[in-house]
């Protein structure tokens, strides 16, 4: 991912609003440009700091103004969310693989008792 696209997904990303059809991916790109990136990971901190301080302080919130944790903890919730799903995806195509072999040697052995 480029740096103007990581920037441009910045408030996406905050608010939890990535809503491409390929949303895996996308943050998957977001999170890895993030790691390698300092200043777009600066950019974000800052953009996270400044919308999430105004909403708490237009809600009266009374917790914690640890941003920088805060950023952390949602980008590692993130990334374990991808790894969820890639795991979810290995095990839907593992089980389409075994239904598949399972019906090809259905249909072989339906074909054997009629020779």
């Amino acid at each position: 991912m480029k740096c103007i696209e990581f920037q441009r997904l910045i408030p996406d990303f905050i608010n939890d609003n990535i809503l491409n059809e390929d949303k895996y991916e996308y943050l998957e790109g977001f999170i890895e440009h993030s790691k390698e990136c300092p200043e777009c990971y600066d950019e974000l901190e800052i953009h996270y700091m400044i919308l999430e301080g105004l909403d708490k302080l237009e809600n009266d919130s009374k917790t914690s103004f640890n941003f920088k944790e805060e950023l952390r903890m949602k980008l590692n919730m993130h990334e374990e969310n991808i790894y969820n799903e890639f795991k979810i995806n290995v095990i839907v195509g593992v089980i389409n693989v075994i239904a598949q072999i399972t019906l090809f040697v259905g249909i072989i052995m339906y074909f054997v008792r009629l020779l």
